[in-house]
């Protein structure tokens, strides 16, 4: 990802009026609302979401270091892969994506499905 291409998103994010923070190389988005995001084809990495809403990607990469701490659901249609990095941190809510739906739905005492998650993608992914 660019500088051009963050400074892109980050005029997207405007756009929608969805706010968000820089804390050095981490974008996170904020607010009280959903991002809907579903019409783009990318988004940089480094992107934590924590806004109070859903998040609803479609048809790209999770890029390095995107962090999902939303209160809301994910939906993640036609997701294409997962790099580096990636992490669940929105306990008590879904996450539906191709065929991950199963894995929420997965009960083990003391362990949450986003830890199940997260160690799947870090042993597949590193």
């Amino acid at each position: 990802m660019t500088e051009e291409e963050l400074k892109s998103f980050k005029s997207l994010l405007d756009i929608r009026k969805y706010p968000y923070e820089e804390e050095g190389e981490i974008l996170i988005i904020t607010g009280h609302s959903n991002v809907d995001l579903q019409d783009i084809n990318y988004i940089p990495k480094n992107v934590c979401f924590s806004n109070e809403g859903f998040v609803h990607l479609e048809k790209l990469i999770l890029p390095e270091n995107t962090v999902f701490r939303n209160e809301g659901n994910i939906y993640l249609n036609d997701l294409i892969g997962l790099s580096k990095g990636v992490r669940f941190e929105n306990y008590n809510y879904f996450l539906y994506a191709n065929d991950f739906f199963f894995l929420t739905t997965v009960t083990i005492p003391e362990i949450s499905s986003q830890r199940i998650i997260n160690c799947y993608i870090k042993q597949i992914y590193g």
